[in-house]
Order: structure tokens, then sequence, then C-alpha cells
């Protein structure tokens, strides 16, 4: 892996986290005050877990039970909550789920079992976190959790989306 990195006052530089083999996919990340995460799937189809915590200066990592899975993942963060989706062969869903209240990191299929064809993507929205795949018949589903509620919705958003 190669990680490049800017620090204000300094020129861009790069390392590799300590991953020098086993990337299987391209990775995702984001930032959280003060850490910096990346995801991707290891050889093994796993989901690994890398992230630097700038007030103790360590690199440390971990692999999220869940796997395996095909493809890309996408990260992002939720209202202090990481969340990564991924799509397991099957065409299930698989989402992997970390707070401050659930440690280690559990995961669940937001009851989309056997329906993606294509890489999820997700976002956060101030009520809610989504996230979107391709189906089957090559339209773009949707599916949510609405915090208030605190249940899940799905829609279809139609279209006729290329493999």
């Amino acid at each position: 892996m190669k990680h490049w990195y800017w620090i204000p006052g300094q020129n861009p530089a790069n390392d590799n986290w300590g991953i020098t083999s086993g990337v299987a996919s391209d990775p995702t990340g984001f930032s959280t005050g003060s850490q910096h995460h990346v995801f991707f799937r290891n050889t093994e189809g796993q989901l690994q877990h890398r992230f630097f915590d700038d007030g103790s200066g360590q690199l440390l990592g971990d692999v999220w039970a869940g796997g395996p899975f095909v493809g890309n993942p996408h990260a992002f963060t939720h209202k202090g909550q990481q969340h990564v989706f991924a799509r397991k062969e099957n065409g299930d869903l698989l989402h992997y789920y970390w707070s401050p209240t659930i440690d280690p990191p559990a995961n669940d299929n937001w009851g989309a079992v056997g329906v993606v064809v294509g890489d999820p993507i997700g976002l956060s929205t101030p009520d809610a976190h989504h996230v979107f795949y391709r189906i089957a018949d090559g339209s773009l589903e949707h599916r949510f959790f609405i915090d208030a509620e605190g249940s899940l919705a799905t829609d279809n958003w139609g279209g006729a989306i290329a493999g």
C-alpha cells in the first residue's frame, strides 16, 4: 500500500503504513478528529483495518469479522460511528460498523440478501446514513437507516446502470 500525506509547512511525503503486500482491493478511508483510517480487502477476502492515532503516534490495525467479500469496500463515518459496506460473492450486502459502545466491530446485511451485484457506496446525512448499490436488473437500490425512528427503509431509484 502507498500512503501519501501532507502536513502544513512540510512537503508531501509517503510511506506504506507497514503494508507491503496483501492488498486485494482499492482502499477506502476517512479521518475522525485525531485518527486516520484505511480499510481494504486482504488476500483472504477479509476486511483489513489500519489507522494512525495522532495522540499516541501509533499505527494500529485489525481484521473486522464478517467476510469474506468481493470487490471494493466503502467506508464513512456517521455521528461518531464507523461504517464500511461491501458485498459478498452471493450478493448479500455486508455492513460493518463500530462505535465506542460497539467494540469489537459488528456486522449485518441491512436486509439486502442475494441482490447486490455492484460494489456499494455509502454516505452520511444529518438524520440518516445511506448505502447505494446496483441490483441484477441494473437499477440503483437505496437503503438507509433513519436515526430518529431507529429503522431501515429501502427504495429503488431505477435506471439502467451498466456493470
